[in-house]
């Protein structure tokens, strides 16, 4: 199971992900991505340096969270984790530093 924390850092909120992303948890860190959004955080980093599990989920959870942010002028990075491509909507950066940059 994952854990979801999530912090203000200047425009962005980072979104720190740690742990096995099943899919119980890939459905939690989705309803998360959707309140923050919710919430008026339009910008998000994403930060999965700290998991493991199966990029596939991953991606798509990623991908339709981008789609949305995306229709409010906003934007979804992704720093590290498994995935070897960026999804739909999003790009891929080394490190939460360098996402948010």
């Amino acid at each position: 199971m994952a854990t979801v924390t999530a912090a203000q850092r200047g425009p962005a909120v980072v979104v720190t992900v740690t742990g096995d992303l099943d899919p119980a948890s890939l459905a939690a860190l989705h309803t998360d991505l959707v309140r923050l959004i919710a919430a008026s955080a339009y910008r998000l980093v994403v930060d999965l340096t700290g998991t493991a599990g199966e990029p596939t989920g991953t991606a798509r959870v990623l991908a339709d969270v981008a789609q949305r942010v995306g229709r409010r002028r906003g934007w979804l990075r992704v720093a590290g984790g498994a995935l070897t491509e960026a999804p739909a909507g999003t790009t891929l950066h080394d490190s939460v530093t360098s996402a948010l940059g």
